[in-house]
């Protein structure tokens, strides 16, 4: 594809009472005018968040280091399976991360958020 579109966004965070400026570059194959590049790169932004930040909290995603082969790309898939599984078990009003102990404490909860009855 050609890209039709280059973006810039450009932002600002404050973290810890110090300002951060951050500049972010997007290319699309789809002609936008500001209005529309904004909603896309938003809306981007979302799933990243939602996606990226579950597995985060839930499994501390950022702070593992499987590095030998295809383990990172492994554990990965199984992480995103298993949150999958947790989410769709509404037997029990946790978050993320208290699911995922749960399982390590209870067999039983374990079984049923992967849907396995014994």
């Amino acid at each position: 594809w050609k890209a039709k579109t280059i973006i810039a966004v450009q932002s600002e965070r404050t973290e810890k009472g110090r300002g951060h400026d951050f500049v972010r570059f997007y290319i699309s194959s789809q002609p936008m005018n500001a209005e529309k590049a904004l909603q896309a790169t938003r809306s981007h932004w979302s799933v990243e968040n939602h996606l990226h930040g579950s597995l985060d909290v839930a499994f501390r995603e950022d702070k593992l280091q499987a590095r030998m082969g295809f383990a990172g790309e492994n554990l990965a898939v199984l992480r995103k399976w298993i949150l999958n599984m947790l989410k769709q078990n509404k037997s029990r009003n946790l978050s993320m991360e208290n699911k995922r102990r749960l399982c390590c404490l209870n067999d039983d909860y374990l079984f049923e958020s992967l849907g396995l009855f014994i």
